[in-house]
């Protein structure tokens, strides 16, 4: 129970309101107690997060005292006021600036909504065309595509109905709304015309069971089971194209009218003329659809709230994971002490359950099943050989069930005649996994604990993803030895060593900082012998304030000793220890003048948290941990958490406070990938392809200056909130033509 004096703000001509506070009163005091509100604070903030504008018409409609949280029976609260006041000077002219806000931006937003409204018809009206002609449609493929038709309709006349409410009451749109509404609208710019591909494959395959349904691998829309529409078209033909040495993936989705059971894929070999890309360059997996806790942020489950599908865990082995739909619980199986099989909720908030879970996925992809009226998401992710020759590769996918042909897939790849330049950033995660970890968790399964395979393991999925400077936790020792030789053989470049394994701290005191730097001395000589050139020593987390300042004397003894200073932090953390920080990593989305700041004495900016590990948004971690961190001009990227679990790692439901930050799940011989890691790859590719093509600009000869001044050109206006599939593809052009 609190207690606060505060006010509610209007922001006219909008609908929008917000309320503000003082610090609240938690405990009953018989002392008087001051508080002051300002009551215009953050205003401008709260129109600009709410509107997308701050031209609004600021009018405080409340001052209160409010109570927040639950009373027991029996249980009262009573607050004394005394000597209340207001002070300050209303601004003239309101009335006159109120009436221009509304004849000037209402008007505009309301001709948006008109021209929403417009489009929204237009598509509403091509949709029509395709039920019509649905009508004639065998019955499973009419079913199918008349319910996908159906979801779009449903959309259509909710934001025609939501448009048109804005245009009857001339209300403000908020920048929620708008965007809610842009992105609905582009989805049936999306399904619309897919729908009318998806009825020419169905009539055109009138004894077809199943369709192919080819989306791009990368997006921000999700593929369920039962959910309609599919966002993509449907075919038979998977086409991709990467560079020698690289991993690309690619994804196609079955969907059944029948029940598929013992369903298994095969690969042939690829060739181009004489050339050929054995079957194994290619690895299949199922996209695992399971429950979870919900990706807005990272804030945690709450006992008895929702729980979401999501497409997340790309597995060789479907069953792994059991869903009970009816308890919307998550269930793997596992060898128990006896040695039998066993299913274990892993969705239980009760953490005990989950003490002896011992995850394992197989080796090979095995046969899996595709209910009757579902759709089942499968990954391809092909890894090119370093030597491979360039032109175009093709090869097939064999679908079959029972152990019979069923249906095929064929694989169109190009091979690039181009390497690809190294990532222009840094790219690291915090890494809690160490050897001989002293856990303070109960389970065989945790985040930090690791045997010398799973930590190698571990260490090569993160190379191969890019990410090559990941923070050691490892203290000095026998451990960080074995560490640095598992980093050298799975072939991460030594450069930059990153540790928590040794902190800062922040004594003054002489003897202690003598100390610290011998033990910098210690860290600074091993890396060395291991090729690293600097080794960063961890200070305190996301410190603020005073704490924050503390740190000098100990990062000042750091730099003496030959290691570097670095945390992450917050804006403001320049003007406290700029001059000291050789890196921070900052909060949040990156911020240009930020970078500008620390370039200016030398240092480094790296960002984190946006979002945090762990959201299954696997876009946004390709387009904020790629291309944007370019467009900032920040050096790289260190997010929290490979894997962090807060409770069991594989149950998200087991904390009140975080949900679990994971971009590969812990095995007890490796580890699982995710969709978000996958697009996180993408995203280290993304700036790969863009570090390849400006040294193409720089390196054109003479013949090509046009070309190369028309490249540069597009670099500079590209666009980081586009189709990065598009972006992606653009960029391998002008590559191509320098």
């Amino acid at each position: 129970m609190s207690v606060a004096f505060g006010r509610n703000l209007d922001l006219p001509p909008s609908l929008a309101s917000g309320v503000a506070t003082a610090t609240p009163i938690k405990q009953a005091s018989k002392k008087w107690q001051y508080f002051e509100i300002e009551i215009g604070d953050n205003t401008a903030e709260n129109a600009i997060r709410l509107l997308g504008t701050d031209k609004v018409y600021r009018y405080v409609d409340r001052v209160a005292l409010m109570f927040r949280g639950k009373f027991q029976p029996g249980q009262r609260a009573v607050v004394y006021v005394d000597d209340l006041k207001v002070t300050g000077k209303a601004k003239a002219g309101g009335e006159k600036e109120f009436e221009l806000l509304v004849t000037e931006e209402s008007a505009r937003q309301l001709a948006n909504a008109t021209e929403w409204k417009r489009r929204i018809g237009k598509e509403a009206a091509a949709l029509h065309v395709v039920i019509k002609k649905s009508e004639t449609l065998p019955q499973g493929f009419k079913q199918h595509v008349l319910g996908s038709a159906a979801e779009v309709e449903r959309m259509a006349e909710t934001l025609t109905a939501q448009v048109a409410g804005k245009l009857k009451s001339k209300a403000w749109i908020r920048t929620s709304e708008a965007v809610a509404w842009q992105e609905n609208l582009q989805a049936m710019q999306r399904v619309v015309p897919n729908l009318n591909r998806l009825w020419e494959y169905c009539e055109a395959n009138p004894d077809r069971k199943n369709i192919i349904y080819l989306p791009a691998a990368i997006t921000g829309q999700t593929l369920l089971p039962k959910a309609l529409p599919v966002e993509a078209a449907p075919g038979d033909v998977v086409e991709l194209s990467a560079t020698p040495g690289e991993y690309e993936p690619a994804t196609f989705a079955i969907f059944s009218n029948d029940e598929m059971r013992e369903v298994t894929l095969q690969v042939s070999d690829l060739k181009s003329g004489q050339n050929v890309l054995i079957a194994g360059v290619i690895d299949l997996r199922v996209v695992k659809v399971w429950y979870q806790a919900g990706i807005k942020g990272i804030g945690g489950y709450r006992p008895g709230g929702k729980r979401y599908l999501v497409p997340e865990l790309l597995l060789k082995d479907d069953d792994l994971i059991w869903l009970d739909g009816a308890k919307q619980r998550n269930l793997m199986r596992h060898r128990n002490p006896s040695g039998d099989l066993e299913y274990v909720d892993i969705s239980d908030p009760d953490v005990k359950k989950n003490s002896d879970v011992l995850p394992q996925d197989s080796a090979q992809l095995q046969p899996f099943t595709i209910p009757a009226n579902s759709l089942k998401q499968l990954w391809l992710t092909a890894h090119i050989p370093k030597g491979a020759k360039p032109g175009g590769y093709q090869g097939r996918v064999r679908i079959l069930v029972g152990g019979k042909e069923y249906d095929q897939l064929t694989i169109k790849l190009t091979v690039l005649p181009f390497l690809l330049e190294p990532c222009p950033h840094v790219h690291s995660f915090y890494h809690h996994s160490r050897i001989g970890a002293k856990s303070r968790s109960p389970f065989q399964i945790n985040y930090a604990s690791r045997s010398e395979a799973q930590l190698e393991a571990e260490l090569r999925n993160m190379n191969e993803h890019g990410l090559t400077s990941p923070i050691t936790y490892q203290e000095y020792g026998e451990g960080l030895i074995k560490v640095l030789e598992m980093r050298k053989r799975v072939g991460m470049p030594a450069k930059s060593l990153f540790t928590i394994g040794q902190r800062a701290g922040n004594s003054s005191d002489p003897k202690q900082l003598q100390d610290l730097q011998q033990k910098v001395k210690q860290w600074v000589g091993l890396a060395k012998k291991y090729g690293y050139q600097n080794v960063y020593i961890y200070g305190f987390d996301e410190a603020k304030g005073d704490e924050m300042a503390s740190q000098r004397a100990a990062w000042k003894a750091v730099r003496d000793a030959g290691g570097k200073a670095f945390a992450a932090g917050y804006q403001g953390s320049f003007e406290a220890v700029g001059d000291l920080q050789d890196l921070i990593v900052l909060a949040y989305k990156p911020d240009p003048k930020e970078a500008e700041k620390y370039h200016s004495v030398g240092h480094q900016i790296f960002s984190y948290a946006n979002p945090q590990c762990g959201p299954e948004v696997p876009e946004t971690f390709r387009r904020n941990y790629g291309l944007l961190l370019w467009k900032s001009n920040f050096d790289g990227a260190m997010d929290y958490a490979y894997h962090r679990g807060f409770g069991h790692v594989w149950n998200d439901f087991d904390d009140v406070r975080y949900r679990d930050h994971v971009m590969a799940y812990p095995t007890v011989d490796g580890v699982i990938d995710t969709l978000q890691w996958e697009g996180y790859r993408e995203a280290v590719d993304d700036t790969r392809y863009l570090a390849t093509l400006q040294k193409k600009i720089i390196k054109a000869p003479k013949a090509k200056r046009q070309e190369a001044k028309a490249a540069e050109k597009w670099r500079e206006d590209l666009d980081i909130d586009g189709d990065l599939n598009v972006i992606s593809k653009r960029m391998i052009e002008w590559i191509l033509k320098l």
